[in-house]
């Protein structure tokens, strides 16, 4: 996963994929899905889940996707920054 700067949003970014179990070249791999991490907040080691991940290519059809674990990203905190303003003072 990759980690993100806090946008209000779960939203998280799969960076890369990978399956377990794959017997020799067979030519098989997880695709698609949507990420997010379990809540918006700031804050290191959040859980991230796949949902709606399927398997793909030419030997697909062998293998049945048991589980997608869940795994860690962090989201920082924004940076913001403040303005003001301030009333005329009569001297």
């Amino acid at each position: 996963m990759n980690n993100k700067v806090y946008d209000g949003s779960t939203a998280a970014t799969v960076v890369t994929r990978t399956l377990a179990g794959v017997i020799g070249a067979d030519d098989v791999s997880l695709a698609g899905g949507t990420a997010t991490f379990a809540d918006a907040n700031a804050g290191t080691g959040k859980i991230v889940t796949l949902a709606g991940a399927t398997l793909s290519g030419a030997a697909a059809g062998n293998y049945s996707l048991m589980s997608v674990s869940t795994t860690t990203a962090d989201i920082t905190v924004l940076g913001i920054t403040a303005t003001f303003t301030v009333n005329n003072k009569v001297v």
